[in-house]
């Protein structure tokens, strides 16, 4: 990690929601933090974390939709799921 990304994590380590254990030199840390300050809508101060943001954000989209709850999906019928098939036509 880049110390001006310590730097910066350090300032929004602060501003989380959830205290996070771990200390800013580890790399779960700065997803963790990453991830609250998305969810929380937290803006970034600088720069340096910006390319790491968009990730987040991508990848956050992904993962909330892959684990939406089984009492969500119960409500749909099975028309409202297109499953490929593995056969050509």
């Amino acid at each position: 990690m880049r110390p001006e990304e310590k730097v910066e994590l350090a300032r929004l380590l602060e501003r989380v929601p959830i205290p996070v254990k771990e200390s800013v030199d580890e790399p779960t840390s700065k997803i963790n933090v990453l991830l609250q300050a998305y969810i929380s809508g937290l803006k970034l101060d600088g720069f340096v974390l910006v390319a790491d943001m968009v990730f987040v954000q991508q990848s956050a989209g992904r993962l909330a939709l892959f684990n939406s709850s089984p009492a969500s999906r119960a409500d749909l019928d099975d028309s409202e799921f297109f499953v490929p098939s593995s056969r050509s036509a």
